[in-house]
């Protein structure tokens, strides 16, 4: 089902917003640096990053939703005040211009310990269903100092946060204007009345975990009969109230073929999906004690799969794909406070929410020694990225 609230460019259409960002970004590193030279010289660093992060080569995919434009799953859409953040944030980080503390770009924040489904996978799995630990000032308290550190962008996640729908608006209502919201979710309960009051409340997008394009195969990933039913259906939700959205695949060894990534981004496709998220099992919660590391010929199945899709011509009209294991071998991590940090269900921190040794809680330590911490501790599996 497609709908008109999101639709990706054509190539010029595509080009043509790209020279605008890109001037627009010219413009804040120019405030910045006071040097046009300088200003060249930072654009031209952050364009090979892009390049390295995204493993796009040529202009890449945008998607418009209402007056914005989107074409990675972790920045903000442009033109607007958490895009403007975003970039900012990034020159500080190539060519420093202000070294007084943290500039966080992205958190995933977990509101809740209760979800409704038993997935194979859960990284939240020893909390789950236990006493709720965050009440709603907690949850205040934590969104307000991660913007104070910068981010512009924040993932609503859990368990399920739709089990604190109430609270999730609320989140989103009181966030600053330069922060893009999205939530992550199984769709389980997500009504199009509820995405639509999502939209309302400030949500930009939703990523919806689909751990397969065959239903009884993902139905039994999730230990829940209609959890196919009801993701498809949040999707779809999601996608005629106006949020952009992205499909999140946990991509296990029984998945990982050539052909079951084609089926799963032809279903994407007909869900107007605007990217497809692809991450890897990890030895974490539910999966603590079971060998679920990909093999190496898998590795190069995804990653070949991920630039084809997202470079060559005749996957144009199709969603953008995220791999975040590519560059996490070759160029490092992005999380441990270098860019991002997970703060789970109690308010702890990570690296990660698969790389889960909390040196401290938010609501006990001030954020910024935690994140020293992170910063030092590092990822678990990768180095850090190499800025």
């Amino acid at each position: 089902m497609k709908s008109n609230t999101t639709d990706i460019t054509d190539r010029p259409t595509s080009h043509f917003i790209m020279i605008r960002m890109i001037f627009s970004m010219f413009i804040i590193a120019l405030k910045k640096y006071r040097s046009p030279l300088q200003a060249f010289k930072v654009l031209k660093q952050l364009n090979l990053r892009k390049k390295t992060i995204q493993g796009i080569t040529g202009v890449p995919k945008l998607f418009k939703n209402g007056k914005r434009y989107f074409y990675e799953l972790n920045q903000p859409g442009w033109p607007s005040l958490a895009f403007n953040r975003f970039f900012e944030n990034e020159m500080n980080k190539t060519i420093p211009f202000d070294t007084t503390g943290h500039r966080l770009q992205n958190v995933v924040f977990a509101i809740t310990k209760r979800c409704a489904l038993k997935c194979r996978h859960c990284f939240e799995w020893d909390r789950l269903d236990t006493e709720e630990k965050l009440k709603f000032e907690d949850l205040q308290l934590i969104l307000s100092q991660v913007q104070q550190l910068g981010a512009s962008v924040i993932q609503i996640s859990g368990g399920e946060p739709l089990e604190r729908f109430e609270d999730a608006c609320k989140l989103a209502t009181q966030a600053l204007n330069e922060t893009d919201l999205w939530l992550l979710t199984s769709g389980f309960g997500l009504t199009f009345r509820k995405a639509a009051i999502l939209k309302k409340s400030g949500y930009s997008g939703i990523n919806v975990s689909v751990d397969h394009w065959n239903e009884d195969l993902h139905n039994k990933f999730r230990g829940n009969n209609e959890s196919f039913t009801w993701a498809i259906k949040a999707a779809e939700n999601a996608d005629q109230a106006g949020l952009v959205l992205a499909l999140s695949l946990c991509a296990t060894r029984e998945f990982t073929t050539k052909e079951n990534l084609f089926e799963y981004l032809d279903l994407a496709s007909k869900l107007n999906a605007c990217f497809i998220q692809i991450l890897e099992p990890r030895s974490i919660g539910r999966f603590s004690a079971v060998d679920v590391k990909l093999s190496s010929s898998q590795h190069k199945i995804i990653k070949e799969f991920y630039h084809e899709v997202n470079n060559k011509k005749r996957y144009r009209h199709l969603p953008t794909i995220i791999y975040h294991g590519s560059y996490q071998r070759t160029h490092g991590c992005l999380g441990a406070a270098n860019r991002y940090f997970y703060s789970d269900s109690e308010g702890n921190v990570h690296a990660c929410p698969f790389c889960q040794d909390s040196p401290g809680n938010i609501l006990e330590t001030p954020l910024e020694n935690l994140l020293d911490q992170l910063e030092k501790s590092g990822c678990h599996l990768f180095k850090s990225y190499a800025d």
